[in-house]
């Protein structure tokens, strides 16, 4: 077949799969992507890499949340993904052939479909490949690769986390290399196969490496007649070849292990079930979530008569192994590095299930009329089963019945005929597949999905917002922050194009949170792992990172210290309040006081450090610190509908808890008070919430398997003669660890104080101009990161972390011009792996097919 007709045919598959959700993308704007992570994560990344890729950025950027290095942290995602890649490619020969605009989010929208169809084509022609080396041919070799490619995962994949699908390409392609290896002595496409995954993502490459190694472990154990190579040569023929693939792989394969490493992802205990309790979301063979599948393929395993041909058996027990494995979430928590169950695996199922149903229709006609009626008897179980339990749209069934209906003709006595029929059978599979998507997508995706219109909605993408956000940043410093954050649009920074305070990603460095959660005791308002959001409103806070502007819903009735409301903002009914900072103190500046961290007993301590000078570890102290005192000993503590005995708090009624009460005299003296807390749920199991004033912070029940809890925080509130401390109904652990009361002196004076300096930002470095009277500290207000560097005359030196996580640079007397680059840590070893890897590959690859024809000479 010649590529051009296998081009057409694919397209063709990809047209059964996606021209229903084309329609209802043209008629409706309804979008493919979640209205969960596809809005909140998945076409802002692709939206800020596309963009920071296009004008050879910096893989260090100050608007990735508080900043930080992108390419590293989105490994997970896209940064590192060769289908992403491609795709960008084909964006920007768009934009500038067609005058597409990918700098509008709904072009995003759109290119959901574009990729999600280009790599269900692609699939499908890797998997048509593999399933050559399975004996299939023509039509049976079709189905198998139809099937595989227009199945529920690839759909769910592909519109929940797009990055998934990639998965589905690289799986087929390394099991397409193994076999021709075995047979051929053939080793690139495997190599191929593994770089792709290696580079791509770090998860695929543990999922693979599970796949692959059972695929490569049977095929050890159980020799098929074409093999060229005994068992223990596949194992140490392979070795080398796998070393060169990580070789080849190494710059994405290291970014993506360095970001799992750098990540902090406090996962709340959780229990987990040996047995899936049988909802509806684990009904694979008729509405399942993760997975459906077509119960014909029960037919299938239960024809043992089929179990003779070696890839039939193979698949067969594959397949058994997963279908018993998906009876416990410990083979989930397996699948997901033993952490909390995900059902990721089923992908592996789909191809297993794939190849075994095109295998079960070649030898079909091998089966007697009694062999078939003993494999239909499971389907009478699965009937009752599903009367009794599965709901939704299942019409696709009917197809399956009229399949098996044939089938059974040819068995009974149509042998002669079985070609014509057979080929009637392969287009009712396409028939079925192509309705159980639509049932599918209703029954499973259609809750899940939004429209175009709702890309401009208030919550996510306000019109008149926007326009408020681009007056302010086009007036800012370069390293000025916005504090801004819808709960729906988390990454309101990349979404609105501001240098922002919070970030939504599944992997980000660890130090922000050690920051957030120990150093400054930062209440987030959710309990949750994935994000850093905001500053708990706090001054100091802002004044250290930056933060010059805010926008909140109005009426905003937590405004720190120094803001004052400048305007309102209106979208329809939704109504926000923008503030300035009225204090200008210079986040990028010059200090020459050191404080010693053993000196700061609280967080307020250590923001008014900050504030002054710099706390480092390896630098000198000149400047003592005199500690905050802790008020608690001259507070009134009592409760209010809730019961205290010991640290156990019992809540009797929604807004109980604690009233706290100061003397009038020390009232008088602050502005606000930082109060330390230890407070945690112990029961009942519920959604809960912790209120100090118009402080709001919600919690999620205690066995959510994304909860973090962090212990204790620090809450910033308004001087009141009653602050109240309210909680839900129920029984808590309660301490109070500490009052410290702030009047902004040090703030105030600080501003005057440290020596502001310029900062201008370039697509690969940040410039600063300052004018040092003595040896100093340049403190900018960006997360420091391993593979900064500074550049003064021409010299290298170091940026070294210091306040928490700010990046510090010490300048000399003097020094007037300094620029700030950022380097991916390791980058030229990883060079030099990858050119030796591909060198090493072609040799390898010579190598293995001069020795193979010295054999046949021989």
């Amino acid at each position: 077949m010649t590529f051009f007709k296998l081009f057409l045919m694919a397209f063709g598959v990809a047209s059964v799969v996606y021209l229903p959700v084309i329609y209802r993308f043209v008629t409706e704007g309804i979008i493919y992507s979640g209205n969960g992570d596809g809005f909140k994560q998945m076409m802002p990344f692709q939206r800020f890499l596309y963009e920071h890729f296009t004008h050879f950025s910096s893989f260090y950027d100050v608007s990735f949340g508080l900043g930080g290095d992108y390419f590293t942290d989105l490994s997970y995602y896209y940064s590192t993904s060769p289908v992403m890649y491609l795709n960008f490619i084909f964006v920007a020969l768009g934009q500038w052939l067609f005058h597409l605009d990918p700098s509008q989010l709904t072009f995003w929208a759109g290119n959901q479909i574009f990729t999600a169809f280009f790599k269900c084509m692609v699939t499908f022609i890797v998997t048509y490949g593999m399933l050559r080396e399975f004996h299939l041919r023509g039509k049976y070799r079709f189905i198998g690769a139809f099937l595989f490619s227009a199945s529920s995962v690839l759909y769910y994949f592909n519109f929940t986390w797009s990055f998934f699908g990639d998965i589905l390409i690289y799986l087929p392609l390394s099991i397409w290399g193994i076999e021709r290896f075995c047979k051929q002595r053939k080793v690139g496409l495997f190599i191929l196969g593994v770089s792709l995954t290696l580079f791509s993502n770090f998860y695929f490459s543990y999922y693979e490496s599970i796949a692959l190694g059972g695929y490569l472990i049977y095929r050890m154990i159980f020799q098929h007649p074409y093999d060229t190579l005994s068992r223990w040569k596949k194992l140490f023929l392979l070795i080398p070849a796998t070393f060169l693939s990580f070789c080849i792989a190494s710059i994405g394969f290291v970014s993506g292990v360095r970001s799992f490493l750098n990540n902090d992802r406090s996962l709340n205990q959780i229990f987990i079930s040996p047995i899936i309790d049988f909802s509806q979301k684990y009904h694979i063979f008729s509405n399942g979530f993760y997975i459906t599948l077509t119960f014909i393929v029960l037919v299938a395993l239960f024809s043992f008569k089929l179990y003779r041909y070696y890839y039939f058996k193979m698949f067969a027990i594959m397949t058994w192994l997963i279908l018993i494995g998906a009876l416990s979430p410990y083979f989930d928590s397996f699948f997901n590095g033993f952490s909390a169950p995900q059902r990721r695996w089923v992908y592996l199922l789909a191809l297993s299930t794939s190849v075994l149903l095109a295998l079960w229709l070649k030898h079909f006609t091998e089966l007697t009329l009694k062999d078939y009626l003993k494999a239909l008897s499971p389907l009478l179980v699965l009937a009752v089963a599903t009367a009794l339990f599965s709901r939704g749209a299942m019409w696709w069934m009917c197809v399956a019945i009229l399949i098996l209906i044939i089938l059974g003709i040819i068995s009974w006595r149509y042998r002669t005929r079985a070609n014509m029929l057979m080929s009637i059978v392969i287009i009712l599979f396409v028939v079925q597949q192509f309705i159980l998507l639509i049932n599918y997508h209703t029954n499973n995706i259609a809750n899940y999905q939004s429209t175009i219109t709702d890309m401009h909605a208030p919550m996510y993408h306000s019109g008149p917002l926007q326009n408020k956000i681009n007056h302010i940043t086009s007036s800012q410093h370069p390293l000025d922050r916005l504090d801004y954050m819808d709960t729906y649009a988390i990454n309101a920074g990349m979404i609105y194009r501001f240098n922002g305070v919070a970030l939504y990603s599944s992997i980000f460095d660890g130090n922000i949170l050690d920051y957030y959660d120990k150093q400054m005791q930062i209440n987030m308002e959710y309990d949750s792992n994935s994000t850093y959001r905001l500053l708990g409103n706090r001054a100091n806070q802002y004044a250290l990172w930056g933060v010059k502007n805010r926008i909140t819903q109005a009426p905003d009735n937590n405004l720190p210290f120094g803001m004052k409301i400048q305007d309102t903002i209106k979208d329809g009914q939704t109504v926000w309040e923008h503030s300035r900072n009225t204090l200008n103190y210079p986040a990028a500046h010059l200090t020459t006081k050191v404080f010693d961290a053993r000196e700061l007993k609280s967080p307020l301590d250590r923001e008014q450090a900050m504030l002054q000078g710099v706390v480092m570890k390896d630098a000198t102290p000149n400047t003592h610190f005199k500690a905050n005192p802790n008020l608690l000993s001259d507070a009134t503590v009592t409760t209010r509908n809730a019961q205290l005995l010991g640290n156990k708090l019992k809540v009797t009624d929604n807004d109980g808890g604690i009233n706290l009460q100061l003397p009038k005299a020390i009232n008088q003296k602050y502005k606000d008070y930082y109060i330390e807390l230890d407070v945690e749920l112990l029961e009942p199991n519920q959604p809960h919430y912790l209120d100090v004033d118009d402080f709001h912070q919600r919690r999620s029940k205690l066995d959510y398997q994304y909860r973090r809890f962090v212990t204790p925080v620090t809450i910033r509130v308004p001087v009141k003669d009653t602050i109240q401390i309210k909680l839900k109904e129920g029984t808590y652990r309660f301490q109070m660890k500490g009052i410290y009361g702030e009047n902004y002196q040090t703030l105030q004076k600080a501003q005057h104080d440290v020596q502001p300096v310029n900062v201008s930002r370039h697509p690969r470095r940040l410039g600063v101009t300052m004018s040092p009277q003595k040896d100093s500290y340049l403190v900018l207000p960006i997360p420091y990161r391993e593979g900064l560097y500074a550049e003064v005359n021409g010299e290298k030196r170091a940026v070294q972390q210091g306040n928490g996580i700010l990046s510090v640079v010490p300048v000399q007397k003097g020094e007037h011009k300094l620029s700030v680059y950022y380097a991916l840590p390791y980058w030229p070893l990883l060079l030099i792996l990858t050119v030796i890897g591909l060198i090493g590959a072609w040799g390898y690859r010579r190598w293995l097919r001069k020795t193979n024809n010295n054999n046949h000479t021989k």
